[in-house]
């Protein structure tokens, strides 16, 4: 286990955004807050890539997205905000994330891994935030 980078601003079960970017806990999986803002094409839109790309993890997506939201106000300017400009990046990329999921599930329908609160205005772009993410993480038939 690794030492998180200082300061840390955020931190939940299994995330923590750190003066580095976005760290595991555990310090195993560290993102450069430069790159979270890198864009993969999904469909026929540009996304932003590390959403899409821990939800083919097994860790806790909502703990991430949690941890993501939160880095892109901290670490605002430090990443390319292109992905911003959509207000409705987080939307997308759900649906990116759940056909994925239904295809690999026989077409099973599953709980989605991240709930739109809102869109909140950050310095003249939208970022989406979450709701329920503990209960979502049970499954659907947590109460």
């Amino acid at each position: 286990m690794e030492d998180l980078d200082e300061p840390i601003y955020f931190r939940n079960a299994d995330w923590a955004v750190t003066g580095y970017g976005i760290e595991r806990t555990d310090g195993s999986y560290p993102i450069e807050a430069k790159r979270l803002g890198e864009l993969a094409n999904y469909t026929d839109q540009k996304l932003p890539d590390w959403p899409l790309h821990i939800a083919r993890k097994v860790w806790n997506f909502d703990l991430f997205m949690e941890a993501f939201m939160i880095a892109l106000w901290v670490h605002r300017g430090k990443y390319d905000p292109a992905f911003l400009a959509n207000k409705d990046w987080v939307r997308d990329c759900k649906a990116v994330i759940e056909k994925k999921r239904r295809n690999r599930e026989g077409q099973v329908s599953i709980s989605p891994p991240l709930q739109l609160l809102a869109l909140t205005h950050l310095g003249g772009h939208y970022v989406g935030s979450l709701q329920n993410h503990p209960r979502d993480a049970l499954g659907p038939d947590a109460k």
